[in-house]
């Protein structure tokens, strides 16, 4: 109960005859057999619903004040107070309803005495705050992201207290449920700051705590996931550390449950290191894993066409990125990456018809315009392609690259003078463009340059 009841509510203090005593209730007046508050003992009531009524303005003289903050999340100014005074904010009363253990206390800093500061961080806060994350990530992203700021901010104490047990119990036995809690700390961590984008911060984490917990006995240590591995993967393909992450997604693909994300990052770290066949079947492993209707599935069309283009699996190539761009019609790269492998597959037309139609759709988007121009000039249709990097230069007067090739299709048609005006141009918004000063010069003849 919220109320100051903790526990059975004291008894009424019975009359010489054994009869029990009436009084009045505090709230409603009735003269009943009322019990008196379970902690001070000072005002009585007639039964539950007259409590809680009261409880708003008696707790503070019952002597348990609101508290400031929510102990779990630290969301301020919507803290209930129980009578252990661990306030708790209503999402995280909630979470922990769906959560707690038959038996367990209500509030999830009244634990045994026994038990750690560590243990009640990474056993019952950390879980909590990671099932409030989930349930808010898709609609609240601030709110979702000062979750994980909580979670991380509570492993890193529970570091520090393990840190510290381990200094003042340095040479004794009995360290093993220490050692499971700083193991588990790391992998929270890395995990939490995975999902804050502090890529170096999570690689350093996982990096420690996965290979400790895969060394572990079963049972002993959290356990090393497929998930974990794949976070892993992630990170440190996104510090530069394409070695590691390939390294660290094999672990992960090796586990029978292992994700989809597993093979996809696999793939991404083969592809950094160069090795395209080997990068082209991690991705394959990823598609046939990823769901039909995953918003996901048109990256993993899209990574593997472009390793397919990039091999010279022209074919597949084609076939993956048409599957992406029906799937996100309004994806310019995959329109730009699958008129490339038309183009390679020698057909130019297709390729044209596939960026015209993106363009109807998003006609600003100035990068498949300069891909559509190029495809129109290398093919020789020079007035088309004076045409599309016109309404380029009329959308985007500023554009340094549309204004080099504009020239340079000038300088096809034989018309110095336009082509000279274009490139000075270019050198007037940007001196250090090298292609406009070098046509300016004459460093290559304008009629043979190419986009």
């Amino acid at each position: 109960m919220r109320g100051g009841v903790r526990g059975p509510s004291r008894s009424p203090a019975a009359a010489p005859g054994g009869a029990p005593v009436l009084r009045e209730c505090d709230v409603c007046g009735t003269r009943c057999v009322a019990k008196r508050c379970g902690r001070c003992g000072r005002r009585s009531y007639c039964g539950v619903r007259c409590q809680r009524e009261d409880w708003a303005s008696h707790r503070v003289a019952c002597g348990v004040a609101p508290a400031a903050a929510c102990a779990v999340c630290a969301r301020g100014g919507t803290t209930t107070a129980p009578p252990c005074g661990h306030g708790l904010c209503a999402a995280c009363e909630y979470a922990l309803s769906k959560r707690r253990k038959p038996g367990r206390p209500k509030c999830p800093r009244c634990r045994a005495p026994e038990q750690s500061e560590s243990a009640l961080i990474l056993e019952d806060e950390v879980p909590l705050l990671r099932a409030r994350h989930a349930a808010v990530v898709r609609t609240d992203a601030a709110e979702a992201r000062r979750l994980l700021s909580r979670a991380a901010e509570r492993c890193r104490a529970a570091q520090a207290w393990e840190a510290a047990a381990a200094r003042r119990d340095a040479g004794l036995e009995g360290r093993r449920s220490s050692r499971r809690h700083a193991v588990l700390a790391d992998l929270e961590l890395g995990e939490a700051l995975l999902g804050l984008g502090d890529f170096d911060g999570a690689a350093t984490s996982l990096g420690r705590g996965l290979p400790l917990a895969e060394a572990g006995a079963p049972g002993e240590l959290p356990a090393a996931t497929a998930t974990l591995w794949t976070g892993l993967a992630r990170a440190q393909l996104e510090i530069g550390n394409a070695a590691g992450a390939a390294h660290s997604a094999t672990r992960a693909t090796a586990r029978a449950d292992a994700p989809w994300q597993a093979h996809h990052t696999l793939g991404a770290a083969q592809d950094r290191l160069g090795e395209l066949r080997a990068a082209t079947a991690a991705y394959r492993a990823a598609l046939a894993k990823v769901g039909a209707h995953d918003a996901e599935r048109a990256t993993v069309l899209f990574n593997l066409g472009r390793c397919c283009r990039a091999s010279g699996d022209l074919g597949d190539a084609v076939e993956c990125l048409r599957d992406c761009l029906a799937a996100s019609p309004e994806d310019g790269a995959a329109a730009r990456e699958l008129a490339v492998a038309l183009e390679a597959a020698g057909d130019s037309e297709a390729a044209v018809a596939t960026l015209r139609k993106y363009l109807v759709r998003s006609p600003a988007d100035l990068e498949t315009t300069r891909a559509l121009g190029a495809i129109l000039f290398s093919r020789g249709d020079l007035l088309a392609a004076r045409e599309v990097f016109y309404g380029l230069a009329h959308r985007a007067p500023d554009d340094v690259d549309g204004l080099v090739r504009l020239g340079l299709v000038h300088a096809r048609l034989g018309d110095a003078r336009e082509a000279e005006i274009r490139w000075r141009r270019a050198l007037a918004l940007d001196p250090a463009c090298v292609e406009a000063r070098a046509n300016l010069a004459g460093v290559r003849s304008p009629a043979a340059a190419g986009l």
